[in-house]
């Protein structure tokens, strides 16, 4: 109760701070890049022509295909070798917005706590910044991912030492807009930020919550009007969608994640056009996140989702490539749906079956795979794709596959990947837990 007193208090002060200092004014800054006010909104400015980020959020992977279809900025998170991607960027006329990675405060564990951290931090951002600040593809700055700012309080000093490097930032790259990038579920976090620090807009990573977007900004619309970019955004998570029994996650399959995303732009993003900068579709290239192929616009091997084709649409409108790959309906297990909760004993015999449709049956192949469940989950922490246990599959054939459960009990999916000949592939998994056979005769 203290807490939730403490939390309304401090909600109380940061208005009424508001009120009586009045709204920050925008400052234009006169660089190469920068963000412009008019009559009609906020735009950003490269040059002297206005530039609407049409992008996508991942690797350096597949460049060529997203200027292909009309994008026009990729958001990089990792810098190894920085250079040469933004060369490989420059090459096919990409934008270039460059995550600047520092680590995320914790009251449990602050790594600014010491001067001596604070000036090492210091000194990586400052030499970071000086040696990419020329390069002609670089669009803005993202001065950390989701960094856990602090709304109300210092943050034993964090609040003001951010801006340190905002300012740092800025004053040793002026033709390049400075950001960071925070969760949707942040109202009062994109105030604190807006009010307390010199950042030149408010970058917003949303997934399912992008269809609350607009109303989330419209209730703090008369605290701050100011211009954002939504640096992230895809469809429902592994965090929001329904789940078994035991908690995993059931991902839709590629076809109906395709539908949703172009629903989802054209009903709660396309809208946003007198503050909103742009958008950035994540994940460009093929990222484990709970599974391989929840966000990823393309499988390891390069084979093309339906997602890419329908940010290919997303950004070209009418004059897109219509995707003309299979179209996955549903994948069974024992003639059971994923929202089943399978739970199957180790070593049994079991049956998948998919159900699709494609221009030309005779072309398509039907791949399988097994794979344990990344159990540990964990937000922001790296993944690798487990390995396949695919020893398992007893016998493929046509839409069907005969496979055994392992024998360690545990969460594990089972994927199906329809290919065509062009390069297209739709994906379907099933999340079933293992029970060994000694703990059911028990």
């Amino acid at each position: 109760m203290r807490r939730y007193w403490i939390y309304i208090f401090g909600i109380i002060i940061l208005i009424i701070a508001t009120l009586f200092l009045g709204r920050k004014r925008f400052v234009e800054s006169s660089g190469k890049v920068r963000v412009v006010q008019n009559d009609h909104g906020f735009h950003l400015m490269k040059g002297d022509e206005p530039f609407f980020i049409k992008g996508a959020s991942g690797s350096v992977e597949y460049l060529d295909r997203l200027k292909a279809i009309g994008g026009n900025t990729i958001r990089f998170y990792d810098t190894l070798n920085l250079k040469q991607k933004l060369d490989s960027a420059h090459k096919y006329g990409l934008s270039v917005i460059v995550d600047i990675p520092i680590p995320a405060y914790s009251n449990k564990y602050n790594p600014y706590e010491t001067e001596f951290q604070q000036q090492r931090y210091k000194n990586l951002v400052e030499n970071f910044v000086m040696h990419y600040k020329d390069h002609p593809a670089l669009l803005m700055w993202v001065l950390g991912n989701e960094i856990n700012f602090p709304i109300f309080s210092s943050g034993e000093g964090f609040a003001g030492y951010f801006n340190e490097l905002v300012l740092l930032i800025k004053e040793r790259d002026p033709d390049h807009p400075v950001t960071t990038a925070l969760r949707q579920s942040g109202r009062h976090l994109i105030l604190s930020l807006w009010y307390r620090t010199d950042l030149d807009l408010i970058a917003i990573n949303s997934f399912g919550g992008v269809k609350e977007l607009e109303k989330d900004l419209n209730q703090i619309k008369w605290l701050w009007d100011g211009p954002y970019l939504i640096s992230e955004w895809n469809d429902e998570g592994p965090w929001n969608e329904f789940t078994t029994k035991w908690g995993a996650p059931i991902e839709p399959t590629s076809t109906k994640k395709a539908e949703r995303l172009k629903d989802v732009y054209a009903d709660h993003i396309e809208p946003l056009n007198d503050r909103c900068l742009g958008s950035l579709i994540f994940y460009w290239g093929n990222k484990h996140e709970r599974t391989h192929t929840w966000f990823s616009m393309f499988l390891e091997n390069g084979d093309r989702t339906p997602s890419y084709y329908a940010v290919n649409q997303i950004f070209q409108n009418k004059n897109a490539q219509q995707y003309q790959g299979p179209v996955l309906d549903f994948l069974m297990v024992n003639r059971y749906g994923p929202q089943e909760s399978m739970l199957l004993t180790s070593g049994q015999e079991n049956t998948a079956d998919i159900f699709f449709d494609a221009p030309d049956c005779n072309t398509i192949t039907i791949e399988w795979e097994i794979l344990p469940e990344v159990w540990n989950y964990s937000h922001h922490v790296s993944e690798q794709k487990p390995p396949s246990l695919n020893h398992l599959i007893l016998e493929t054939r046509d839409n069907m596959v005969r496979f055994r459960t392992p024998e360690t009990e545990g969460p594990y999916r089972i994927f199906t990947y329809v290919k065509d000949r062009k390069g297209n592939v739709a994906t379907a998994n099933f999340p079933f837990y293992v029970i060994s056979q000694a703990n059911v005769q028990n």
